[in-house]
This record gives C-alpha cells, sequence and structure tokens, in this order.
C-alpha cells in the first residue's frame, strides 16, 4: 500500500515498510500527514487519558484476555495493568499510547517530537517493536532530535515549509553540507563513522554501536 501526503509545495510518497524520520523546525509540520491532531502520538494527548484502569482501556480495543496479556507484556506495561492510568509516568503513558494506536490497527501511526522522553531501555523497546509494526504499516515520526535520523529507513528534512531532501537514511546523512547549512549536526555514529572510514579503519558504516565495534576487532 502507498501513501500520498502533500502538503503546500511539499509532496512524499510513503508505502508500507517504510519507518521514516521527518527533520522539522515546525512542531505543527504533523498536519501535513493526519488532520486530527488527537490521532498523533504527542505530549498533549498523554494527559487525555480517562480516569480508568490501563486495562480497562486496552479493553475498548482489544477483547481477547491472551492477546491483552500478550501485548502488556511487550510493552512491560504488565505489572500497571491494574493502575490508574492518571497515575501513570510519562514513561509509561508513552508506551500505552503507542500500544493503543497498534491495537487500533492503524495504518499510518505518527509520532510527533515524543519519543526522547523515554528512558534509554523504554527507548530501545519502542523502536525494536515499532520496527517491527512497520513491516506491514507506515511509521511517521517527527522529531527535532537528530539522533533519531537513524531509527528508520527513510528520513525527510523539512525546513521553514519546505522539503530540503527525501531518501533512504544514509544517502541523506551522506548530505553533510545540507546538515551544516541548516545548523544540524550528523548523529554522533555517523560522524564517528566518517572519521574510522577517513582513516582506513573501515569501509562501510555500521549503524549500531555494537555492530561498529565488531567491526574494529574483526
Amino acid at each position: 500500500m502507498k501513501k500520498v501526503f502533500n502538503c503546500g509545495d511539499i509532496n512524499l510518497t510513503f508505502q508500507n515498510g517504510d519507518f521514516i524520520t521527518i527533520m522539522s523546525n515546525n512542531h505543527h509540520v504533523f498536519k501535513c500527514f493526519i488532520e486530527d491532531e488527537k490521532q498523533i502520538i504527542n505530549y498533549n494527548n498523554l494527559f487525555c487519558f480517562e480516569n480508568i484502569s490501563t486495562i480497562d482501556e486496552i479493553k475498548k480495543y482489544l477483547k481477547s484476555p491472551q492477546k491483552t496479556k500478550e501485548y502488556l507484556n511487550e510493552f512491560n506495561l504488565i505489572e500497571y495493568k491494574n493502575t490508574n492510568i492518571l497515575d501513570l509516568n510519562i514513561n509509561e503513558r508513552i508506551k500505552l499510547l503507542i500500544l493503543l494506536n497498534i491495537i487500533q490497527n492503524k495504518k499510518t501511526i505518527v509520532i510527533n517530537n515524543i519519543l526522547s522522553l523515554l528512558d534509554y531501555e523504554d527507548y530501545k523497546l519502542v523502536i525494536k517493536i515499532l520496527k517491527k509494526y512497520s513491516k506491514n504499516n507506515i511509521i511517521i515520526n517527527i522529531t527535532n532530535n537528530v539522533e533519531e535520523s537513524l531509527i528508520g529507513n527513510k528520513i525527510a528534512i523539512i525546513y521553514n515549509n519546505k522539503l530540503i531532501c527525501f531518501g533512504d537514511t544514509l544517502s541523506v546523512l551522506n548530505e553533510e553540507k545540507t546538515f551544516k547549512r541548516l545548523g544540524l549536526g550528523l548523529p554522533f555514529i555517523i560522524e564517528l563513522n566518517k572519521y574510522l572510514i577517513d582513516y582506513g579503519l573501515i569501509n562501510t558504516y555500521y549503524l549500531s554501536n555494537k555492530k561498529l565495534v565488531d567491526a574494529l576487532w574483526k
């Protein structure tokens, strides 16, 4: 399935399997991709829950007790199943909001400047889950955190409501001059890769610390 997004002069086509990072200096760029702000996973919507338990909220969309348990375990939320949502912290609410979007079988999930609020372990967990879900759907992560540019397979850079570039992750990250012109630094691991390539220590990019360390020890 392909999906075309149009907003002014911005025209982008995404398809199932795409996990797109949109780097933007406009927090409202999500309006290009979805009309109903309530459908966005963003900071404001973390405070729109009812005064009910976590499991009661999930039961609105998922009737199977076994599936409910599986999802709660997958998101490390099982211990909070009977906790009132209003008593959950920000970290737990983010995971719950993403879980709810997934169990509603949404074909496109838009996340707006919120993943960086997760603690490190939950950040890794959520990225892993989103990558799995994106295999048959579309994930759009809008952010101004350049380190998040590595998590998807495509990057779009939108500045001052203009599309600067769009393409596969590594292709875009190789446009170093573009990043500098916009006042953006490259992700640390990309900078490190470039340095090591320049010195002939590696000959290709490694986007995870483990893969990079393994390559250096070969």
